[in-house]
């Protein structure tokens, strides 16, 4: 369970990190386009930050998606390769990421960055929970006032609402509740908001700062503001360890308040009015509300006071300046989905390049019956066959990349592959035969291994409706890296002859040699990316040798049982990739780094013959 946990939490790393940056480059190019228009109107720079505020919710690969289901006929034409890995390199930088522990191999467990990272996400989900359980304390400290509060029916307040909630255009009836506490008058509520107001202020104010206050919890009401401080609240709780999460929550706290003034003093026209309400509203308070609840006497009240009185100039937006808030908001959406056009043309032109691959002639998928040999599935003198065999394995085998033999990623890497493709339940035989006109090539042993790919993603396309794609993850790998006293091969000599060597796919010549205890694989003009492959079948390994020739390299691998002094047999210990790499002069050092994984999109139970 630790382990599967582990690996979510590496393969969302990335995701992870690309919509954190993302959303902050994001906020700050809304922060700057408020300064610019800080001579304008409140309520516009208060949406800005809103906006940004709701980025942290909504991640551009939502709309990367909604790029991909544009019809095929207009995303082909955007198929540049060049382009897409632009695209995707601006827009998910942390796919590439690659960091170099200094500690080395030995030293290093292989899951240490695995239980980091799940450390990491724990501390940020108990974060999450107190955040939540905060705003939670304080939500109950408002209902205990609701429960001591009563409607008021009849009052100068009841009398003044109802006049001015004409003028305000409320579109839902809000119901007054007298207080008998020293809070701050406010509204409440989100679907049926309540104003809480405090009957000992009555005492203190006229009929016009009864008023001027009323307009501006009203406003509150109008603009839907305890909706929209709910919704930052829960980005706040989300993302408690941003520091411009609560800068944002602060800023937007201040342009509500500075939109309801402006809108207070436009309609009651009385700036000295609503600003002496201010003043006697706070010197009654002796708290201030949640931000949850919509006030009017906090959020900077001496800069507040100051705009009023000094009759502050609020301009009206310019063409120029409407313009560049249509140009961001056209760009902030189209970009992204134009990233999911691009991408989807990249995954469209080779799903088309693989159905021109080749197919087998006949193709026969059946149930295994109870019982019987198992065959792991593998290439014949006419074909493919499988027996008594799990459908993870033709998937894998058609789509993991081999090397000599080996896969270029495990099938840790491949998301998404149900749990009946590996459920003993669920066994299937598969025989395949190539045509007639194929077989020549199929003989080719250089040939065959890619013609065998192509022909099984054929067939899973065509019996299991199997889409994939591939993309760029951060996952534990190894560097292949020059020990300090150099390589310990030669590069190879192609005038020199290798008997009973055989052709090695991707080039090169292969030969094994038996004797006790081992094997010795003997590889003839080989590059360095062949051998990170050879080198093992689970470990993600990639060359940092800087070596670019072919070389003619030897590797040696236990493979006969030892007797224990009690005589009983023991399995021989298994050679590591680094001790392989030791072998001759190369080391292995972990390191986080960029990986192919295949993510399945679609997949039905195969249909019988």
């Amino acid at each position: 369970m630790i382990r599967e946990a582990i690996s979510l939490v590496q393969k969302a790393e990335p995701t992870l990190a690309n919509h954190l940056l993302q959303s902050t480059i994001f906020a700050t190019m809304l922060g700057l386009l408020t300064l610019s228009l800080r001579n304008n109107r409140a309520r516009v720079r208060h949406w800005l930050w809103l906006a940004a505020s709701v980025k942290f919710l909504l991640p551009f690969s939502l709309l990367f998606a909604l790029g991909s289901l544009l019809p095929k006929q207009h995303s082909a034409s955007f198929n540049h390769p060049s382009l897409s890995n632009a695209l995707e390199s601006v827009g998910q930088p942390f796919s590439g990421l690659v960091i170099v522990p200094e500690a080395p191999l030995q030293d290093l467990p292989h899951e240490t960055a695995g239980y980091l990272a799940l450390t990491l996400m724990s501390v940020w989900g108990l974060g999450t929970l107190v955040v939540f359980a905060i705003w939670g304390m304080r939500w109950m400290q408002v209902f205990a006032s609701l429960k001591q509060a009563a409607p008021l029916i009849n009052g100068r307040e009841v009398e003044i609402l109802q006049r001015v909630e004409s003028l305000v255009s409320v579109s839902r009836q809000v119901v007054v509740l007298g207080a008998s506490d020293l809070t701050e008058p406010g509204i409440f509520g989100i679907v049926r908001p309540v104003m809480l107001w405090p009957l000992q202020l009555t005492e203190r104010l006229e009929n016009e700062h009864i008023e001027s206050i009323l307009v501006h919890e009203l406003m509150h009401v109008r603009r839907h503001d305890n909706l929209i401080a709910a919704i930052h609240m829960a980005v706040e709780a989300l993302f408690w360890f941003h520091p411009l999460v609560w800068w944002i929550g602060t800023r937007m706290v201040l342009e509500r308040e500075h939109a309801c003034d402006e809108a207070t003093v436009q309609l009651i026209g009385k700036p000295s009015v609503y600003a002496e309400s201010l003043l006697k509203a706070s010197r009654f308070c002796v708290e201030a509300p949640i931000v949850c609840v919509s006030g009017m006497a906090s959020a900077d009240l001496k800069n507040r006071i100051v705009r009023i009185m000094t009759g502050h100039v609020v301009e009206n937006l310019t063409l120029l300046r409407r313009l560049l808030l249509g140009t961001v908001v056209c760009l902030s959406l189209i970009i992204p989905v134009f990233f999911g056009v691009v991408r989807a043309a990249s995954t469209q032109n080779s799903r088309a390049a693989t159905g021109k691959q080749l197919e087998f002639s006949v193709v026969s998928i059946r149930p295994n019956e109870p019982g019987g040999p198992q065959t792991v599935g593998a290439a014949t003198q006419d074909g493919y066959e499988m027996r008594n065999m799990f459908l993870a394995l033709p998937i894998l085998s058609a789509y993991v990349p081999q090397t000599g033999g080996a896969s270029a990623y495990s099938d840790k890497e491949v998301i998404g592959l149900p749990g009946w493709a590996y459920s003993d339940d669920a066994r299937y035989n598969i025989s395949a035969k190539v045509d007639e006109a194929d077989l020549a090539d199929w003989h080719d042993p250089v040939k065959q291994p890619e013609m065998l790919q192509a022909m099984l993603q054929s067939m899973l396309a065509d019996r299991l409706k199997l889409v994939v794609h591939r993309e760029m993850k951060n996952a534990q790998v190894y560097l292949l890296t020059v020990d300090k006293d150099g390589p310990k091969f030669k590069e190879s000599n192609p005038a020199e002859a290798h008997a009973g060597a055989h052709p090695f796919p991707g080039g090169g010549m292969l030969s094994m040699a038996r004797s006790e205890g081992e094997i010795s694989i003997h590889f003839f003009g080989i590059t360095i990316a062949q051998l990170t492959h050879s080198l093992s079948a689970d470990w993600q390994v990639q060359d940092r040798t800087g070596l670019s020739g072919k070389y003619d390299i030897t590797l040696r691998k236990p493979i006969a049982s030892s007797v224990s002094p009690d005589g009983l047999q023991q399995a021989p210990e298994e050679a590591s990739p680094g001790s392989l790499a030791q072998q001759i002069g190369l080391k292995l050092v972990p390191a986080k780094g960029k990986v192919e994984t295949l993510v399945i999109d679609h997949i039905e139970r195969p249909s019988e013959n």
